[in-house]
C-alpha cells in the first residue's frame, strides 16, 4: 500500500440516498404541532444556486425518523419516507428537495420534489399528518428562508437562512461576534480536530471538559473561520469527558454535526453567549491526512500534531522514517525546484513504497522511483521529473507512534 507524503486532495463523499415513496396515506385534517418532530425551516429559492431544502427539528425526547414521511402540496403526490435515523431533542436534520434527475449526484438525504414560491410541506407520522408549514408568494424569496422563530414552537415567518442551526430573524446576524473575550482557562475547550480523515470520512471537532462541574453544550455555539455560528445539542458533560462533532453538511446517523467543513488551514472558535472562550487554529501541514491537531496534554494551552484519537486522550505524532528535510520552491536563474528526502530510520527504505503530492486539487499522487535509501542518507528530487508544476508546496511525512 502506498504511503502519501502529503495529501490535500478533495475527498468526495457520496451519501445520496433516495428515500422512495411511502405507503398510501390516510386523509386527515389533523395539523396539530404536538409532534416531537416539526418542520422548522425551508428554503425554496437558494441564492447560491443550490438545492431547495427542508429542515426538521426535534422539540423533545428521541425520534425515529423512519416513522415519518413528507410531501409538498401538489395534488396527488404521495408522501416520501424519511431515512432510518434517530434524532434527540435540539437536533436538526436537513432534507434536500431536488428533481429526480439530480438524485445520482446529490449528497445527503433528499426527496424528489422541489419547493415552489407558494407552497406547503406536510409531515406525517404513521400516515397521520402531524405538522404543516405553509408559505405564500414573497415569503420565501431568493436569499431568505421561511420557518419557525423560535425553533420548534415559534411563529412561522420569513427568516435569514440557517442550515442545521438555530433560526434567526431577518436583519439579525448569524455571524460570530467580534467584541470578544478569550478565556484560556475555560471549562470547555476545543481539544482536537481532524481536517482530512484518512478513511475518507467526515471532518470532526472534539470538545473536552476541563472544569470540575458539569457542562451543558446547549449554552455554547461554534464556528470556523467563516464565523457562521452553529448551535450545539442539549447534552450534559462532566469533567474529563470528550464529545465529538462532525463538520459536514451531510447528516451523520446518531451523531452531532455542524454545517461547515474544515480546511487545511483554518480556525475553530467556541462561544458562550457573546464571549469567545476558546480557539484552535492550525496552518497548512499541521492537519494532514492520517493526523489530527490539538492540545497535548488534553485541555492544555500547548498544541501539537497528533495521532487521531476521537473521544479519547490525545497522543503525540512523531516524525520518523522518511522525512522531507528541505525544499526549494523558487530556484534562482530559472532552475528547477527540488525537494530533499532523508532516511531518519535505522533501516533502508524503498522509495517505491511512497508517493508525493503538492497541494493542487487536480493533481494525483505521484509514485517515487524504485530507489533504496540507506539509513542516514539523503536523496534529492527535481519535481519536473515527476510532474509539471510551477510552485512547490510544503511536503510532510508523519509516522504515528504511541
Amino acid at each position: 500500500m502506498k504511503t502519501k507524503l502529503y495529501a490535500l486532495l478533495a475527498l468526495q463523499i457520496g451519501a445520496g440516498i433516495l428515500y422512495g415513496c411511502g405507503a398510501g396515506t390516510e386523509e386527515s385534517t389533523d395539523t396539530s404541532t404536538n409532534s416531537q418532530l416539526v418542520i422548522n425551516e425551508i428554503v425554496a429559492d437558494a441564492s447560491d444556486g443550490g438545492n431547495d431544502w427542508i429542515e426538521l427539528y426535534v422539540k423533545e425526547g428521541s425520534v425515529d425518523l423512519s416513522n415519518f414521511s413528507i410531501t409538498d402540496d401538489k395534488d396527488g403526490r404521495e408522501p416520501q419516507a424519511l431515512p432510518s435515523v434517530t434524532l434527540n431533542a435540539g437536533e436538526f436534520i436537513v432534507i434536500h428537495a431536488i428533481d429526480e434527475a439530480d438524485a445520482a449526484t446529490t449528497d445527503g438525504y433528499f426527496v424528489t420534489f422541489k419547493l415552489g414560491s407558494d407552497d406547503a410541506v406536510a409531515l406525517y407520522e404513521n400516515n397521520v399528518q402531524v405538522d404543516l408549514l405553509d408559505w405564500q408568494e414573497g415569503e420565501a424569496s431568493e436569499g431568505y428562508s421561511f420557518g419557525l422563530f423560535a425553533d420548534g414552537t415559534g411563529t412561522a415567518q420569513t427568516l435569514s437562512p440557517t442550515l442545521s442551526a438555530a433560526n434567526i430573524e431577518i436583519g439579525e446576524s448569524a455571524l460570530a461576534p467580534t467584541d470578544l473575550i478569550l478565556n484560556n482557562d475555560a471549562e470547555l475547550r476545543i481539544n482536537e480536530i481532524v481536517a482530512k480523515d484518512s478513511d475518507g470520512g467526515f471532518d470532526w471537532i472534539e470538545l473536552y471538559v476541563t472544569g470540575s462541574g458539569t457542562i451543558n453544550l446547549a449554552e455554547y455555539t461554534i464556528a470556523d473561520e467563516d464565523r457562521i455560528l452553529s448551535s450545539l445539542p442539549d447534552v450534559t458533560l462532566s469533567q474529563g469527558e470528550f464529545y465529538r462533532i462532525f463538520a459536514t453538511t451531510d447528516t451523520v446517523e446518531d451523531a452531532t454535526t455542524v454545517a461547515f467543513k474544515l480546511s487545511s488551514s483554518d480556525v475553530v472558535s467556541l462561544y458562550q453567549g457573546d464571549d469567545l472562550i476558546d480557539q484552535l487554529e492550525w496552518k497548512k501541514g499541521q492537519a494532514l491526512i492520517g493526523t489530527s491537531y490539538g492540545r497535548y496534554p488534553d485541555g492544555s494551552d500547548a498544541t501539537h500534531i497528533l495521532i487521531p484519537t476521537a473521544e479519547a486522550g490525545n497522543s503525540l505524532a512523531y516524525h520518523t522514517g522518511l522525512i522531507i528535510t528541505e525544499v526549494v520552491a523558487n530556484a534562482a536563474n530559472d532552475g528547477m525546484d527540488w525537494f530533499e528526502l532523508y532516511n531518519n530510520s535505522e533501516d533502508s527504505i524503498s522509495l517505491s513504497d511512497y508517493q508525493v503530492i503538492d497541494e493542487s486539487d487536480d493533481i494525483d499522487p505521484i509514485d517515487l522511483p524504485d530507489v533504496e535509501l540507506l539509513a542516514g542518507n539523503i536523496s534529492l528530487f527535481m519535481p519536473q521529473t515527476l510532474i509539471l508544476m510551477t510552485t512547490l508546496s510544503p511536503l510532510v511525512l508523519v509516522t504515528m507512534m504511541n
